[in-house]
């Protein structure tokens, strides 16, 4: 666009929201790639599988749902959480006894939760902010309220519907 005129450099500069935000998810990038080199999810699995060890499997995967939803705080983006936890959570799931099928689903669900938790878990996320459309901190506290009510409603009426359903 720059080659062919259609925007100048002068436009480019004046989106500071969206330097901001390629700044910071390169940022966040960099460090969820050094965790992953420095062994961090492996670490993470093993002390919380040992946390967990003896717990039944039902609230031991309302605990991982929680934490796996919630540590979307700590990724650059949705698919590099999904990427890094997805497969700890759901290991772990399975090694406390819960049923594959349905711990896999339960964290497939959940990935979807959390795509609008911050304005930088998903790309239209991203979009968004760096547009202006919506302030950092309108963003946090709607997306927190959201996820808590999402939580609430397919924990409670998902839960039941899958039990009719026989996948628990």
């Amino acid at each position: 666009m720059l080659i062919s005129n259609v925007i100048n450099w002068k436009d480019v500069t004046n989106q500071s929201n969206a330097w901001d935000t390629l700044i910071w998810m390169g940022g966040m990038y960099s460090l969820a790639d050094n965790l992953a080199k420095l062994e961090f999810f492996d670490s993470f699995a093993n002390n919380v599988g040992g946390a967990l060890e003896g717990v039944s499997w039902v609230p031991a995967l309302i605990l991982l749902v929680l934490i796996y939803v919630f540590s979307t705080y700590a990724f650059a983006s949705g698919t590099a959480h999904i990427l890094a936890m997805y497969p700890i959570m759901l290991g772990l799931a399975i090694g406390l006894g819960a049923p594959p099928y349905l711990a896999s689903l339960v964290l497939a669900f959940s990935s979807a939760i959390f795509q609008s938790m911050t304005h930088y878990s998903s790309g239209p996320a991203a979009v968004f902010y760096a547009g202006g459309f919506v302030e950092q901190k309108t963003w946090w506290k709607l997306g927190l309220q959201l996820v808590c009510l999402y939580l609430i409603v397919f924990g409670l009426v998902g839960s039941l519907w899958w039990k009719v359903l026989g996948l628990w």
